[in-house]
């Protein structure tokens, strides 16, 4: 029943029942059970839907079948962390990052990821400002491959400016390449190749 939101049910209804089904899961409860919480879990996205991350701690702790991963402004920049794949995310289908984060990633990768349909990457990321070494001389990329749902890449200003290459390869339903600013310098991968492949 996806059309169902509203749940109002008396204090005693079902209160005597083991256990409660909801989407094919079954929830152990305490008898009697707490209708109101059952309310509440109704009402609530599917606990897989949603993360927030804050930390690298926190990324790597996700469920696989996480649909929608949202990274906090600020968060990622550990000094060892320098790859980012995201394919083990098989069910992601919404990916944003905040600003300022993942500072130290060199090597982004999405590959095959079968229901991938937004990247939206915020402010400054994907850069480090904070190294001496200018970052300019790595081989430092993104590649989005084999994504049959993905239908815009959205990067805000100053984020990718060292990589050296953006590759997009087979991305059928492919749609918007929203790269910086129109109005201000973006310098987003200003020492990058772009390689397009269809």
């Amino acid at each position: 029943m996806p059309s169902l939101t509203n749940v109002q049910l008396s204090k005693r209804a079902f209160g005597y029942n083991p256990s409660i089904t909801v989407h094919g899961i079954a929830l152990p409860c305490c008898s009697p059970i707490d209708v109101g919480a059952l309310a509440d879990y109704l009402m609530k996205p599917d606990s897989l839907a949603t993360a927030n991350v804050h930390s690298i701690v926190e990324l790597h702790g996700l469920e696989t079948a996480i649909k929608t991963i949202v990274v906090d402004n600020n968060s990622c920049n550990d000094e060892d962390f320098t790859q980012l794949d995201l394919s083990p995310f098989v069910n992601l289908v919404y990916f944003e990052v905040g600003s300022s984060s993942f500072e130290r990633v060199l090597s982004f990768m999405i590959d095959g990821m079968q229901f991938l349909e937004s990247i939206i990457i915020g402010e400054k990321s994907f850069v480090d400002y904070h190294s001496e070494v200018n970052t300019e001389s790595t081989d430092s990329m993104l590649s989005i491959h084999n994504c049959p749902m993905l239908k815009e890449l959205k990067v805000q200003n100053c984020s990718f400016k060292y990589y050296t290459l953006l590759s997009l390869m087979n991305l059928s339903s492919f749609e918007t390449l929203d790269i910086g600013s129109l109005t201000v310098v973006g310098e987003c991968f200003m020492y990058s190749n772009l390689e397009i492949v269809s």
